[in-house]
């Protein structure tokens, strides 16, 4: 084994000296040894991932991560000047928090400062509370897959997976737009909805949409939303379909993009992937958003700005996306998908992160990922997460 190769296997390890870590990670940024790279990324991986074919993928995931900010001087912005803080920080949340890497840190940080949990605190799950037009309400957590109710000729399915599909069962009694379903995702909640004009919606955690039971006989497609949901909207250009939320109203034919839109976040964001939106608001604020723009409205005002637009929509995808991120935002997501109270103690000021991960690990993975950053700290009680500066 060369001397690379016994530097990334320390690595793993969380045993590389500052030294080590630098000429390890000046190393690869230079680019002139990317099979050795890959050779260790795989080979490191490969107690994870059993398949060779999701092997083969993670490894080029994780190959791209690093390729894409290992070689930028100042991937994380944080409260310590010198370079050598900014490669950990750099090599910590790419290449650990990325795909897996972090299971290798199982003496890090966090492990070492005082903890107080009875159990581990998981994730969030498919969980959701349906409330139908006659005022009924479905617990679609603990509720059987198959039909769940019919109203006005509109048959309700729960699936396996944990979606939530509308389908039309008897074309004469669709007129049915002015009768509303509400479905309501708890804090550690998820849900997928598709409805009866083939339009696809994610729901985040402590989220809630209403929306007609169908749109046959409506001039327009309107839902309402409070909360976060990505859409995939079915194309119907003579009936435009238009997200409802505080402050604001997003119009659209067929396209594919996400709303933010909780009360604790001081703003509502909407951010395009796919095709065209329109954004207004009461006071007559008009933006027209591409694909990878976002519109931030925040005190009645409507601003446009240039976005990673993948990352705002990770958590649909099952992961968290940081892009230069402060703490309390990244506390507050946190909070949300695995329903804890959070406190914090310190200046938290100029903490700011980026990197990805997993939403599917148990919260201490997560924690350890930001605490192996040298530059924050937690402590867990019960379910309170008390952030240290």
């Amino acid at each position: 084994m060369d001397q690379i190769d016994l530097l990334f296997a320390k690595f793993a390890k969380n045993e590389c000296s500052a030294q080590e870590l630098e000429y390890l990670l000046k190393y690869f940024a230079e680019g002139n040894d990317e099979t050795a790279l890959k050779r260790n990324i795989k080979k490191q991986l490969s107690q994870t991932y059993q398949s060779n074919s999701q092997l083969d993928m993670m490894v080029e995931e994780v190959f791209e991560n690093i390729k894409g900010r290992i070689g930028n001087p100042n991937p994380v912005k944080l409260r310590p000047q010198f370079a050598i803080y900014r490669y950990v920080a750099a090599a910590v949340i790419v290449l650990c928090a990325s795909v897996g890497l972090w299971t290798y840190f199982s003496s890090s940080n966090l492990k070492k400062q005082e903890q107080v949990a009875n159990s581990p605190i998981m994730p969030g799950g498919n969980k959701a509370m349906l409330t139908l037009a006659n005022g009924a309400k479905i617990d679609l957590t603990h509720a059987v897959n198959g039909a769940l109710a019919k109203e006005a000729g509109i048959e309700i399915t729960k699936t396996a997976d944990g979606q939530l599909r509308y389908e039309i069962k008897d074309q004469h009694q669709t007129q049915s737009f002015a009768l509303y379903n509400t479905i309501e995702t708890p804090k550690g909640g998820q849900y997928q909805i598709h409805l009866p004009d083939g339009t696809k919606v994610w729901l985040n955690a402590a989220t809630s949409l209403k929306y007609p039971l169908s749109f046959t006989g409506a001039k327009e497609r309107k839902v309402e939303l409070t909360g976060e949901a990505y859409f995939e909207v079915a194309k119907d250009k003579a009936h435009p379909f238009k997200v409802l939320s505080a402050g604001q109203e997003v119009q659209v034919m067929g396209t594919h993009f996400n709303v933010n839109a909780y009360a604790d976040e001081g703003n509502i964001k909407t951010t395009l992937l796919e095709g065209l939106v329109r954004v207004t608001t009461p006071n007559h604020a008009d933006e027209i958003l591409k694909p990878g723009q976002q519109a931030v409205l925040s005190q009645n005002q409507l601003n446009v700005v240039a976005v990673d637009a993948d990352a705002a929509a990770a958590w649909k995808n099952g992961r968290f996306a940081f892009v230069d991120e402060p703490i309390e935002s990244i506390m507050r997501k946190v909070a949300r998908w695995y329903d804890v109270e959070i406190v914090y103690k310190g200046d938290m000021r100029e903490k700011v992160f980026a990197g990805t991960i997993s939403r599917y690990g148990n919260i201490e993975t997560l924690l350890n990922t930001i605490a192996n950053t040298n530059t924050i700290s937690f402590k867990i009680e019960g379910r309170r997460v008390i952030v240290m500066d």
